[in-house]
């Protein structure tokens, strides 16, 4: 099996151009960048998936992109930046290793991240919510659809010329619970 190429990279086998390294990752210039101070964050762990990565190594992940985005806008002086994750052939990812893109955006540039923006039919939304939520938190918590569950629990507004009075929760077990399968009313 030949060598990963980012792991290569990590272990300096392979020339690049470092922005930032620590013990768990390497960012560098992407050698074919999609425009001027595009970013490359690399786990010095091996994982084909981010999905895969230690939870603290992946938040960690995340935190350097945000650190490096705001530093790339500065430097390069982007109007805005994609931070970019692909994972699967069918998303993109063409080497098996992890990596985040920062790709910073100037207006009028030939980067192009788009599919076509069609309404979904509300019966494919609900299918796919409950088959999301169902993931989350099993099948014993999707007993009825989400919108009823959130329409049971949220409280009617009450006419009342009083102040509004905030009621408070039967226990703090009750509110634990509710914190753990509120579904969130966005959805």
């Amino acid at each position: 099996m030949d060598e990963c190429l980012f792991c290569a990279i990590a272990e300096k086998k392979i020339p690049s151009y470092v922005v930032y390294e620590d013990n768990l990752l390497i960012a560098i210039l992407d050698r074919n960048p999609a425009n001027p101070g595009h970013v490359l964050i690399i786990p010095k762990s091996h994982v084909v998936s981010l999905l895969d990565l230690d939870e603290n190594v992946y938040l960690h992940c995340f935190g350097i992109a945000r650190t490096l985005a705001r530093a790339v806008l500065q430097a390069i002086g982007a109007k805005g930046i994609n931070i970019l994750y692909s994972f699967g052939p069918a998303a993109g990812q063409r080497l098996p290793h992890a990596f985040i893109h920062l790709i910073p955006r100037f207006e009028g540039d030939k980067v192009q991240i788009a599919w076509d923006r069609e309404p979904a039919k509300e019966d494919d939304l609900k299918l796919v919510q409950s088959r999301i939520v169902e993931a989350l938190f099993g099948p014993d918590n999707v007993k009825r659809s989400t919108q009823e569950k959130h329409e049971q629990e949220t409280p009617k507004p009450q006419q009342t010329e009083t102040k509004e009075k905030k009621e408070e929760p039967e226990s703090k077990e009750e509110t634990k619970q509710e914190k753990r399968t509120r579904i969130p009313s966005y959805w």
